[in-house]
């Protein structure tokens, strides 16, 4: 998995931007839908903000997810659980290891 690595090992990241079509399209307003969600850059600091890194909750994975699509939380709380845990593997492609959200 991309995700993974062993400690020593080079950091494996997703080469950016990054689109994950989702398996799930997402209804948005009277007739949208949102099919992708797109990382257009690297985890920023910013993106921490308020998030204890080592104890990650499935909250503080859906803030990420959110700050660096640039989607607001109410597009990203409705991601199908596949689509949830692709994005999840992009976030944990950036953080540091031991810092990886379980």
């Amino acid at each position: 998995m991309a995700g993974q690595r062993e400690q020593g090992q080079e950091q494996n990241v997703f080469p950016l931007p990054h689109t994950i079509r989702l398996q799930e399209p997402i209804p948005f307003g009277k007739d949208e839908t949102i099919n992708e969600i797109v990382f257009q850059r690297r985890l920023k600091a910013k993106d921490l903000m308020g998030i204890k890194v080592q104890d990650m909750t499935f909250d503080d994975m859906l803030k990420i997810i959110s700050r660096m699509t640039v989607q607001s939380m109410a597009i990203i709380k409705e991601l199908d659980g596949v689509d949830f845990m692709e994005a999840s593997e992009v976030v944990n492609s950036f953080l540091p290891n031991g810092a990886q959200a379980d």
